[in-house]
């Protein structure tokens, strides 16, 4: 399958963080299957954030089976690495990014929004 860019997906499966958690405590719930939805969403970084990263995706693609949303751990500095490039949609960070990874976000045209999910 080849990799298309849907930044928007990206900041669906941000959006849906919060109600994710939820279902996956058992406070979801239901609603009907939106598969005009598809794509592919692709998430490296922090080990530390990873398992809230795979469960959000996990919870995502319940709701939306046609969205690929996959999930690797290469640490904070390897995925951002990849996502300054604009590899990934979503980089796992346990840290801000650097004064230098923004200048080369800012070189290749990658914009983001800097969101904590957890401390």
């Amino acid at each position: 399958m080849s990799r298309v860019h849907t930044p928007g997906i990206a900041r669906m499966l941000l959006a849906v963080l919060p109600l994710a958690l939820l279902s996956a405590c058992g406070g979801g719930g239901g609603g009907e299957e939106r598969s005009g939805l598809q794509g592919e969403v692709v998430i490296d970084g922090s080990s530390t954030v990873y398992p809230i990263s795979e469960a959000v995706a996990n919870a995502f693609y319940e709701e939306y089976p046609n969205v690929r949303a996959t999930v690797a751990v290469s640490g904070t500095g390897g995925g951002f690495k990849r996502f300054v490039q604009g590899e990934t949609d979503i980089s796992d960070a346990s840290r801000h990014i650097s004064w230098e990874e923004f200048e080369k976000c800012r070189e290749n045209g990658v914009s983001f929004i800097e969101l904590p999910v957890a401390y």
